[in-house]
């Protein structure tokens, strides 16, 4: 099933987009995991959980523990997501203070479904545990063939609605779809409600509106070598980054996550050597 039709622009090559068919199953990718310490830009020291009266044995999340004790810090809780159900408790970092707080970090133990296609995926952990996700683009060709994709899904212990984590892009490509805007080229949805521009949260943003600046322009799906394209070739190769929060289409099914499809990269030319790669890291829930 195609999912992007070409978009011609004057002076510009025709991108097509094409779906990832076979997405889960590609011989042209590669998972890697490793324990990298928390070098991904995010704080590695783990902060004291709090003072010892926190009510979070009895608790699902960290977001039902900041509403019982608002005043509680960052820092490393219990927390028990089925109740009297057969599952021990487990141990958990919790962001009390940012966005709201009872942000619950996301660690591989939460890892429902990863799938790649052309791309490779090198995995790493932070001192608190914390999963970071680098997608390297191995697809270059531009309406060559099906495009690179990552998809990772999360299960649904605890019951979470939003998502928030760090996203980063370098290199170049025309044609990508991103914050929840990938359902038609993987065949499978992420089960997230693509970002919307004023309704959803965007901060700390860097370069993310092209040679427009810092500014998302809330397009998710793109194309086209227009000037607030911010992973086109023609405004450079220097990393992107910014903060999102998105929401769930459904807080019941049993997992959601991120995804990522990207195509077109060979528009770069044949002297660039500078690699293309996305990545998620600092991944909360609540």
């Amino acid at each position: 099933m195609a999912f992007m039709g070409s978009v011609v622009l004057p002076f510009a090559p025709a991108c097509s987009f094409r779906s990832l068919d076979g997405f889960a199953d590609s011989a042209e990718s590669d998972i890697q995991t490793s324990d990298a310490g928390g070098d991904d830009g995010a704080s590695t020291q783990a902060p004291e959980a709090g003072d010892g009266s926190s009510p979070s044995a009895s608790l699902a999340s960290c977001a039902a523990i900041h509403d019982a004790r608002p005043d509680l810090p960052d820092g490393i809780y219990s927390i028990d997501p089925d109740g009297d159900g057969p599952t021990a408790p487990v141990d958990v970092f919790c962001d009390m203070t940012n966005d709201g707080g009872g942000w619950t970090l996301v660690t591989e133990r939460w890892i429902s479904l990863e799938r790649a296609s052309k791309a490779t995926v090198v995995k790493t952990t932070d001192s608190r545990g914390g999963i970071a996700f680098q997608v390297f683009m191995n697809d270059d060709g531009c309406g060559s063939g099906n495009g690179a994709g990552h998809q990772v899904l999360f299960d649904n212990r605890p019951t979470w609605s939003k998502i928030r984590f760090e996203a980063v892009f370098a290199g170049a490509v025309n044609c990508w779809n991103i914050f929840g805007e990938t359902e038609a080229a993987l065949g499978y949805g992420p089960g997230i409600i693509p970002f919307v521009k004023g309704v959803d949260t965007i901060r700390d943003a860097r370069g993310m509106g092209g040679v427009a600046g810092d500014d998302y322009a809330g397009t998710n799906v793109r194309c086209d070598q227009a000037p607030e394209n911010f992973w086109s070739p023609d405004n450079g190769l220097a990393e992107r980054s910014a903060i999102v929060i998105l929401r769930r289409t459904n807080a019941n099914d049993p997992a959601a996550g991120l995804a990522t499809t990207a195509n077109c990269s060979g528009a770069l030319g044949a002297g660039n050597t500078s690699p293309t790669w996305w990545a998620y890291r600092n991944i909360y829930v609540k």
